[in-house]
């Protein structure tokens, strides 16, 4: 540890000051810890949920994409029940308790077990049965929803309100390059070899792992965990903590269980305040449901495999990159709230796009009678191309939203009070995280497309943009 502090000195990237004043990139030691962590959450959705895992399991391991597409919106349903009716009661009883590293590390630790189990996940259900890993993929959800509470939380405790949007921002860029780089190695390392005669490439899987039993896709489960686990280590070292109350655990239950019965009392006096979250619980759970079905959606109706689908994640993972900082600069140029509707809006376009498009069809109006892909790891003929920028953009537009909602609530809360509505950022946020998947399912099954599917999300979006345009805040004197 002390070397790798050495190093950072030696560069100029730490300043040589007193451990409460080091400043990393603008924030302090306590701040990067906490940005760190990022870097084992987000490419693990990009991993698990987005590129690679969900879409194999939807695709091979249930064998048909509409049927993988409504089961796995049964397992988002029932993730965001679980975590839904527990997170909040999990948060209020910790808030009471103090520390939060402890739980962080338990239930990121068994996460990591839970997605090295994905590894038995076999074509047609011949390892782990589709609803054993039906159970799993719940299980890691909900365990992701509860550690993610505690990390949002925390932030509060590593910066001012003056800062706080850097923190943010840090954390969802560190995030986005780390995917880049994981899985441009799970790209390179084990899908491309034997696809493609480059020099670059290795003539076979590293680790003699066998494409023709899609261990490719089955290792990005245990590798997602380590990672995951890995990622969390900086902010167990680094991040500041809340300071431990004299409160018994069962005390504690009690306590958080009296703060829920008075959640509605914590808004009096901040209508904005209250606006804010209840238009952000709706669009968030369209943002969820697109993070939970897209790869899903591409594989199923462009017939993607995990090559473009890697692909396609790491041109994501980048250009989420490049969107999170563009929203900081938006939040400073706009104000917070124009920032989150400007997002809000081209998410919104964005989607009726990629629904209008298909193989054969090029946003709703363009028909396409050309050549497919030819070959697994390219794209090719103009309705892949333009499929592809709009998950793109989609990428670039949805990081840079999450990062702006942060640095929007760190501004419209009460200076004294920004502890417990970052608590309730976090617990709204997971309180109607089922509602998404649900309507995905339902209207994937009662309409038979994919692409009937995915229009409850961009209901979800128009709402929640329809929603802050009643907020009157002039946070920063931009809005």
């Amino acid at each position: 540890m002390t070397q790798f502090r050495d190093i950072l000195m030696a560069e100029n990237i730490l300043d040589e000051r007193p451990d409460a004043e080091r400043k990393v990139l603008g924030v302090g030691l306590p701040a990067v810890g906490w940005a760190l962590a990022e870097a084992g959450r987000i490419p693990y959705v990009a991993l698990i949920s987005i590129s690679v895992f969900v879409p194999y399991f939807a695709t091979q391991v249930v064998g048909d994409p509409v049927r993988g597409q409504a089961i796995v919106a049964v397992m988002g349903t029932i993730a965001g029940l679980i975590a839904g009716f527990t997170a909040p009661l999990l948060g209020a009883t910790l808030d009471a308790l103090g520390p939060r590293k402890p739980w962080i590390a338990l239930g990121t630790a068994l996460q990591a077990v839970l997605l090295c189990t994905l590894w038995w996940a076999l074509p047609n259900g011949a390892g782990l049965s589709v609803p054993a890993l039906v159970i799993a993929l719940a299980l890691i959800k909900v365990l992701y929803a509860y550690t993610e509470v505690l990390h949002n939380s925390m932030m509060p405790f590593q910066a001012d309100r003056r800062t706080i949007h850097r923190v943010s921002a840090l954390g969802m860029a560190v995030g986005s390059l780390s995917g880049v780089l994981i899985m441009s190695f799970v790209l390179i390392a084990f899908s491309l070899p034997g696809r493609v005669d480059w020099s670059w490439v290795p003539t076979v899987p590293l680790f003699g792992l066998d494409q023709s039993r899609f261990e490719q896709a089955r290792i990005t489960g245990p590798l997602a965990g380590g990672l995951l686990f890995l990622a969390i280590l900086p902010l167990l070292w680094l991040a500041k903590d809340a300071p431990k109350a004299q409160t018994r655990f069962l005390d504690a239950i009690g306590h958080g269980a009296r703060y829920l019965v008075h959640l509605p009392t914590k808004l009096k006096g901040n209508r904005d305040g209250a606006l804010f979250l209840i238009f952000r619980m709706i669009f968030a759970d369209g943002a969820v449901a697109l993070v939970i079905f897209g790869g899903v959606y591409a594989a199923g109706v462009m017939h993607w495999g995990g090559v473009q689908l890697l692909i396609i994640g790491i041109m994501r993972m980048f250009c989420a990159a490049l969107g999170s900082m563009v929203a900081g600069w938006l939040d400073g140029r706009f104000g917070c709230k124009r920032a989150v509707q400007i997002q809000l809006f081209g998410m919104i376009l964005l989607v009726i796009a990629m629904i209008g498009t298909t193989p054969t069809q090029i946003l709703y109006f363009w028909s396409y009678t050309g050549p497919g892909a030819v070959d697994n790891a390219l794209f090719s003929g103009p309705p892949e191309w333009v499929f592809l920028g709009i998950v793109v953009a989609i990428a670039f537009v949805s990081l840079g939203l999450q990062s702006s909602s942060r640095s929007f609530l760190s501004r419209i809360s009460p200076p004294d009070q920004t502890g417990a509505y970052f608590g309730l950022y976090a617990l709204t946020g997971s309180a109607t995280s089922w509602l998404g998947p649900l309507a995905v399912g339902l209207a994937t099954e009662y309409f038979g497309t994919q692409q009937a599917g995915m229009v409850p999300i961009v209901a979800f979006l128009i709402v929640g943009l329809a929603g802050l345009f009643l907020i009157r805040s002039r946070v920063d004197g931009s809005d």
